[in-house]
């Protein structure tokens, strides 16, 4: 797998957080940045998360 922004093959290992964990990771880390999410942000995150939508959906 290659992209055109990296010149190079990526592989990504399976987390170990499942995917309840994973969104709280993302909440924490934007609420540390000042940024917090609304409820309906952490339904979409889950939404994508657990397949029920696609990236492309979420980047309308």
């Amino acid at each position: 797998m290659s992209t055109e922004g990296i010149p190079f093959e990526v592989k990504m290992n399976h987390s170990a957080y499942t995917k309840a964990e994973t969104i709280e990771e993302v909440a924490a880390t934007m609420a540390f940045e000042g940024m917090e999410l609304t409820e309906e942000d952490l339904q979409l995150l889950y939404a994508y998360k657990t397949g029920r939508i696609s990236d492309y959906v979420t980047q309308k």
